[in-house]
């Protein structure tokens, strides 16, 4: 629900503001696998519809988040599919 709200209006909104929190509080906690899975599912589908400016702010926060995944989960993103196994 929250994403939806934020990409209704993604400038008025702060959405860019938003991504970069939300990257560097998921630093701080301990997210599992199906939690990223989530996260991941949702700015793909904002991508969908972002302006160019929005775009590359989610390309940033999915390669950020990217490399927080954590350590003796499984996973694999492959084309913008994210699968925990």
């Amino acid at each position: 629900m929250l994403f939806e709200y934020m990409t209704a209006a993604p400038d008025e909104r702060r959405l860019t503001e938003f991504l970069s929190y939300l990257v560097m509080f998921t630093e701080m906690g301990n997210l599992s696998c199906s939690s990223y899975k989530t996260l991941f599912t949702r700015l793909d589908d904002a991508m969908a519809t972002a302006s160019s400016k929005i775009a590359s702010s989610i390309t940033y926060t999915k390669l950020a988040l990217s490399k927080q995944l954590p350590l003796g989960e499984f996973y694999r993103i492959k084309r913008n599919l994210f699968t925990c196994l």
